[in-house]
């Protein structure tokens, strides 16, 4: 018999608390090993990626009504509370009582005997009061309540005010628990935008094209691996930020690019449409089995101008050749896409700061692999001004024979900046995104 939901849920929850472990693939092999129905899974995954979001929040509402401090607590008795409360605050398809006494089973279940009464407690007078939670002052105290509203730690608040101003910041940390949107990148060597729009629709899958050419945004469409077209590569998932960083490339048929970081090889995929093919991509990686996986993809996307190969994208290679174009993006905290992986937001101050190192040494080596007059591109999938706009004009100042250009109008509808662009993560648009494009002078 498999376990229950929200059983499943707390012991996918403990993992990631304790052993830190990525939430999404802990997930995954859990409903796995335990053969959830559909709508089973449906509910831990809603109940597992909710209290990621809402850890802080949920924090602060249950310390109103508990007796002891939640950070004594024992894990386990930790995370029961959170999805009982979670439940509560917000999850209107369950009812406040079923909450309440579902989690007191599920600590029965978990061997939580003694907290029984005291989870029991804690969460009916949360239920009974939820409506009445006092935050803190917005005007007197605006670090803790965006800290508290919409669960975020104190430093990251404080770092986002100060990068870009408190108007933007609650904008970054209200998106950062919106539902991400999926968009699709259409495979224009096998079919058209309008083509493939009417084979989805015929299936259910709700298709709304977006400004950006081939980019369409997809709702109700369940199991992509049920989905015909897209065994048949038809198409591939690929954030519109994402896209638009591979338009900032201005790859042409007949140019030759080096993607330095490429997998899982998006990027590279979408700037061979732009190319129709016709040049040659070599897309890097550093771990073998994710190089294996861009030649798969490109395969089943019937690329052929893609070269997959396994390389340190911060080692120079003197036998490598020269490029027109050369795609830096780079690894990252990863601040523009916690909507999508909620757990970064709870890493300790600072833990990006190891990554400037490796970030200025791959973009020091990549500008090696420049021709005179090629581009170099830069982006990262945060918005941690120090890991984009520092590490560029860091560089800058060290090689004058490099140049910002303007990106495409495009860029700037979505983002803001004057020349490098910062992508604000978006309900219904992109993820968070940096990319900033460079020329190299002719001597």
């Amino acid at each position: 018999m498999s376990k229950s939901p929200r059983r499943l849920a707390a012991e996918v929850l403990c993992e990631v608390e304790k052993q830190k472990a990525y939430s999404n693939i802990a997930f995954d092999k859990s409903v796995r090993e335990e053969k959830l129905s559909g709508s089973d899974s449906a509910f831990a995954s809603a109940l597992v990626y909710g209290v990621l979001e809402r850890k802080l929040t949920l924090d602060y509402c249950l310390s109103k009504f508990s007796s002891r401090e939640l950070s004594e607590l024992d894990d386990t008795v930790h995370t029961i509370l959170r999805l009982g409360a979670y439940q509560i605050m917000f999850m209107d398809s369950v009812p406040q009582r079923a909450a309440v006494s579902e989690s007191v089973i599920l600590a029965n279940e978990l061997k939580c005997f003694s907290a029984k009464g005291y989870i029991n407690a804690v969460l009916r007078r949360l239920a009974e009061n939820c409506d009445k939670i006092e935050y803190p002052d917005r005007e007197k105290k605006f670090y803790s309540y965006l800290s508290a509203v919409y669960s975020a730690p104190k430093w990251l608040v404080k770092k986002l005010c100060g990068d870009y101003g408190n108007e933007t910041a609650e904008r970054i940390l209200k998106n950062s628990l919106s539902t991400p949107p999926v968009y699709i990148r259409v495979n224009t060597l096998k079919t058209s935008s309008e083509e493939l729009i009417k084979l989805l629709e015929i299936k259910g899958v709700k298709c709304t094209l977006t400004k950006l050419d081939n980019c369409i945004k997809i709702e109700h469409f369940g199991a992509l691996k049920n989905i015909e077209e897209f065994n048949k590569g038809y198409f591939y998932v690929q954030d519109m930020a994402s896209q638009l960083c591979a338009l900032a490339v201005g790859a042409k048929e007949g140019m030759s690019m080096l993607d330095v970081c490429a997998a899982p090889g998006s990027k590279s995929f979408t700037t061979a449409m732009y190319m129709s093919d016709k040049g040659s991509i070599t897309s890097c990686d550093i771990h073998e089995h994710r190089v294996k996986l861009i030649e798969a993809t490109a395969q089943k996307l019937n690329i052929s101008c893609i070269q997959a190969k396994c390389a340190d994208a911060s080692v120079y290679d003197k036998d490598r050749q020269l490029y027109d174009i050369v795609l830096c993006d780079v690894p990252c905290s990863g601040f523009g896409v916690i909507r999508r992986k909620p757990e970064i937001k709870y890493k300790e101050k600072g833990f990006y700061r190891d990554l400037s190192d490796v970030q200025k040494k791959i973009l020091d080596t990549s500008s090696r692999y420049v021709k005179p007059g090629g581009r170099l591109i830069y982006s990262t999938c945060t918005l941690n001004k120090e890991e984009n706009e520092d590490i560029v004009y860091s560089f800058l100042e060290k090689n004058n024979n490099f140049e910002i250009e303007k990106l495409p109008k495009i860029l700037y509808d979505y983002g803001q900046g004057e020349k490098e662009v910062t992508l604000i993560p978006d309900p219904d648009g992109p993820d968070g995104f940096f990319i900033c494009a460079m020329r190299k002078k002719f001597d």
